[in-house]
């Protein structure tokens, strides 16, 4: 978390192109820093211009969403401790791709399946394409890996890394220089639904930017609905699942975006993320 007063930006990620967000970069997360400016895009998503995120159909017949809503707020002075904080477990197994796999049979195990397929982490060598390409092979349900959608996932990927690149001023190519990164982790989520077979929930998710460093850090806190279905012993990241945790709250207002810490994260029902031991 940022400093006390810090101003962080803030945005909604509303619709059906969501479903695909955090593998075939369908949906735009746009990190804006200090709320005026365009920042990096996160792996989620495709670059774009507008201080907006722009939400795209997604692979699948879905239907268009409603445009999102972008604002800054200030952390407040005083620290709430989180009302409700969730122990997420561990997978039991490791894939090829080094992420974790093997989450148990519980709403907790798909949380925490959606929180592992939704972090990104680009520096050093590795850009947004490494990234992606391990979250659509490890988490990404079968039923949505084919060659159209991975030819998809390595286009946007690729402009993503060149969009991250340009926002932080840095060269178009080669490894990132020292102490640059653009990172988006999930702390915290909000079931919508569960039931043994397919996990529905919001995810607050922080965007980390940095141009190097002596640069200063940025951040974003971005809101999506995703899903989660039970296939092969696992949990899988889902299209028609996170179709569904769309279609469940077309209407509703999301979660109000407040950082951990922030009285505001407790009246919107989020809970907070601590890593099992």
């Amino acid at each position: 978390m940022r400093g006390r007063g810090s101003r962080i930006s803030r945005a909604t990620v509303w619709g059906s192109g969501v479903a695909l967000a955090a593998v075939l970069g369908l949906t735009a997360y746009v990190a804006l820093t200090g709320g005026d400016h365009d920042g990096p895009v996160t792996g989620q998503g495709s670059s774009t211009a507008s201080p907006s995120p722009s939400v795209s159909p997604g692979a699948s017949s879905q239907a268009p969403a409603p445009p999102a809503a972008t604002s800054t707020y200030s952390i407040p002075a005083n620290w709430t401790e989180p009302a409700r904080w969730a122990a997420l477990p561990r997978g039991s197994q490791t894939a090829a791709s080094g992420n974790t796999t093997g989450f148990p049979n519980t709403t907790d195990g798909a949380v925490a399946l959606l929180v592992a397929a939704t972090a990104t982490n680009m520096q050093n060598q590795r850009g947004m394409l490494d990234e992606q390409l391990a979250i659509y092979n490890t988490y990404l349900a079968a039923a949505d890996q084919n060659p159209a959608n991975e030819a998809k996932l390595r286009e946007k990927a690729s402009q993503t890394d060149a969009q991250n690149r340009a926002d932080l001023g840095l060269p178009a190519s080669g490894p990132l220089p020292s102490g640059a990164f653009v990172r988006a982790n999930v702390v915290g989520f909000k079931v919508i639904q569960s039931s043994p077979s397919e996990v529905t929930a919001y995810l607050l998710t922080k965007v980390s930017s940095k141009a190097g460093e002596m640069s200063p850090e940025n951040d974003s806190y971005v809101v999506s609905a995703l899903g989660a279905v039970w296939q092969d012993t696992d949990w899988k990241l889902s299209v028609k699942a996170s179709s569904d945790a769309v279609a469940q709250t077309r209407g509703q207002q999301s979660p109000t975006i407040a950082a951990p810490g922030d009285a505001r994260f407790n009246e919107a029902g989020w809970t907070a993320i601590r890593q099992a031991s």
